[in-house]
C-alpha cells in the first residue's frame, strides 16, 4: 500500500515539474521585456507577469497529473490483491 502511494507521488510530482517548467519557459520574451522596461524588478515580473500568464496551464496540469496519479495508484494498489 505504501509503495503504491509513493509511486503515485513520484508520478504526480514528475509530471507536474516537467510540465510546469516548460510552461514557465514558454512565456513570451516580449512580456518580460515590457515589464522590465517599465522598471519592474525580476521578482515582481515573476509574481505579476509570468505566474499569472501560466496559471491556467498550471492548474490544468495539476488536475491531469492528479488524475493520472490516482489512476496509477488504483491499478497498483488494488489490482495486485487479486494476483496469486
Amino acid at each position: 500500500m505504501r509503495s503504491g502511494s509513493f509511486g503515485a507521488i513520484l508520478l504526480f510530482l514528475g509530471t507536474l515539474l516537467i510540465s510546469g517548467i516548460a510552461m514557465l519557459v514558454d512565456v513570451p520574451q516580449n512580456m518580460r521585456d515590457g515589464s522590465y522596461s517599465l522598471g519592474v524588478t525580476q521578482s515582481e515580473t515573476i509574481r505579476l507577469v509570468i505566474i499569472p500568464a501560466t496559471l491556467p496551464g498550471i492548474i490544468g496540469e495539476i488536475l491531469l497529473a492528479f488524475s493520472r496519479a490516482i489512476g496509477g495508484d488504483y491499478d497498483c494498489g488494488y489490482g495486485s490483491r487479486f494476483i496469486g
